[in-house]
């Protein structure tokens, strides 16, 4: 079976998407192909996870999206992310799938985001050149008018300096 390589960014247009120039989204989209597809290993990080899975809840674990919810305010290890196109409506074209270890249980974790800023933050970091970073998922306290609860990344470190979320919220 072929996989589709995707080789470009496709913004989706919305009447209520952020206004964004033509020259940031070229440089955006620049930094974002510098980012690895998944299509390539997608199939295999799919089988793993589900035969990694120890309980019947985690099995639907490659698609389940809430996964960072689930980390919101933990400190947690980013050691790679991968770029899958994204269809939602004025988004930025692409999401991500991100890898790492939940630091306080050792486990290793995975989750999706297509946040604005979190993929702006993690595609910067990634054409520096800048992982592995150790970070706090921060979630608004308010939904926008939508409903949704806009996503960042509170870095607390980055290679062998580590800053634990207890010391920075003291």
């Amino acid at each position: 079976m072929a996989v589709k390589k995707t080789t470009d960014v496709q913004r989706r247009d919305d009447a209520d998407a952020p206004v964004l120039s033509d020259k940031l989204i070229q440089m955006f989209t620049q930094m974002a192909m510098m980012v690895p597809d998944t299509a390539g290993d997608a199939n295999e990080s799919i089988l793993l996870a589900i035969l990694g899975a120890k309980t019947w809840d985690e099995l639907d674990d490659p698609w389940d999206t809430r996964k960072a919810d689930a980390l919101v305010d933990k400190d947690i290890r980013i050691d790679t992310i991968m770029r899958r196109p994204s269809d939602f409506a004025g988004g930025l074209g692409v999401y991500l799938v991100v890898q790492g270890k939940d630091m306080d249980t050792d486990e290793p974790i995975t989750f999706t985001t297509g946040s604005m800023s979190c993929v702006g933050q993690l595609v910067g970091a990634y054409a520096n050149g800048w992982f592995p970073l150790y970070a706090i998922l921060r979630k608004a306290q308010r939904p926008t008018s939508k409903g949704y609860y806009p996503m960042h990344i509170e870095f607390t470190g980055q290679g062998d300096h580590v800053i634990k979320a207890e010391v920075i919220d003291q």
